[in-house]
């Protein structure tokens, strides 16, 4: 799980009350959008608590988790009408989260049983958990499987540790049959968890492709492409340091084949691109994002049209929402007043085809809010 188990330094190198927020700022085509942040029912007041807003569908519906007093995480579907029914995989400890969500309403993530041993788990719509691991992983302590992505067929893309520690992807087909897989390249060292990793929502595209990374033997991270067929595209782009947690990271793919993510470069200062299917590779920074160590643009999703979302980091290490326009043109917006310093902020998560976006924003005392921002 993102916050229990796989908590990387891609998070370090990236990186919670108001009822509703707006547009603090924007920049090119003068859109404008509005802002409603929510918290799920009984969620935990004290810093590193809140609701974690994931992903979006079609239909509006969200999906993420959210983190009790106690500290015990659950997850939860956020429905149209603004009702959240809050849920928990059988047999799940400490972590219940909500990863992503299709358009029939299916969610996948991933859970930690009372042992600290991950797993995926599929969510009806009616409310049935299907709970399964991939063959080979690991069933030890801090070892897991954990599904990030599932597409319309209900085919499923994750990733997840094996015995000897090292990280391997998958894909769950709908009648529960796993395909495994290592991108070329990938290291091998069980000590700094490298590996292949299928880490975010709009990692899967309809046809099965997939957008995410490796770490290779240097712990240098390489973005990458993987065709229905098997067949990989690596991505390196020219700009990534080659330092350790530096380099290029895949995270989204859209039905055209064009994927977006970043690289950090050698002062770990994290740059967007956009690569359509064949290339040329642009890569692109939000502006008025910082250029210091740790900040930065990061994106995390793009639509059909092209329009890239995302989170950057300014100047003080403030966390801000972006959208990237097929002209080139940005839009900035903040869920809420609290940008002071690095951490609380607008984390953009994912984005519908309706061009609702989703996320969670951070206040000062570090409590997390979830986020629909509607054009």
């Amino acid at each position: 799980m993102k916050t229990q188990i796989r908590k990387t330094a891609v998070r370090a190198s990236l990186c919670m009350a108001w009822c509703v927020g707006q547009i603090l700022a924007a920049t090119g085509d003068g859109d404008s959008g509005k802002i409603v942040t929510f918290d799920v029912p009984g969620v935990g007041t004290a810093a590193g608590q809140g609701t974690y807003a994931y992903a979006n569908n079609l239909q509006g519906e969200i999906t993420g988790y959210w983190i009790d007093s106690n500290g015990v995480g659950h997850g939860f579907v956020r429905h149209v009408n603004g009702n959240i029914v809050s849920f928990d995989a059988p047999g799940a400890g400490p972590m219940t989260q909500g990863e992503a969500i299709n358009i029939e309403g299916y969610i996948v993530g991933g859970y930690v049983d009372s042992n600290n041993v991950g797993h995926g788990f599929l969510r009806a719509p009616d409310g049935t958990i299907t709970s399964f691991d991939a063959p080979g992983a690991g069933l030890q302590p801090y070892q897991w499987t954990n599904a990030t992505g599932i597409n319309t067929s209900g085919l499923i893309a994750g990733s997840y540790q094996d015995v000897n520690g090292v990280q391997h992807g998958f894909l769950r087909s709908r009648d529960g049959t796993f395909t495994s897989f290592d991108a070329p390249g990938a290291g091998s060292n069980t000590i700094w968890g490298q590996g292949t990793y299928v880490f975010w929502a709009q990692n899967l595209a309809e046809d099965g492709m997939i957008a995410a990374y490796t770490q290779n033997a240097n712990s240098i991270f390489e973005g990458y492409v993987r065709h229905p067929d098997g067949d990989f595209v690596t991505l390196s782009l020219a700009g990534g340091g080659t330092g350790w947690h530096q380099g290029t990271v895949a995270y989204a793919i859209n039905s055209q084949g064009t994927v977006t993510g970043f690289y950090t470069d050698a002062n770990y200062t994290n740059h967007g691109f956009l690569r359509p299917s064949g290339g040329p590779v642009t890569d692109f920074d939000v502006p008025v994002a910082g250029t210091g160590s740790f900040e930065g643009t990061t994106p995390t999703n793009i639509a059909s049209s092209g329009e890239i979302t995302g989170y950057y980091a300014d100047t003080n290490g403030g966390i801000h929402g972006f959208i990237r326009h097929p002209n080139a043109s940005y839009t900035t917006f903040d869920a809420g007043p609290d940008t002071c310093c690095w951490g609380p902020g607008t984390w953009t998560q994912d984005r519908n085809g309706m061009g609702e976006i989703t996320g969670y924003y951070v206040d000062t005392n570090g409590v997390a809010h979830g986020f629909l921002r509607r054009p």
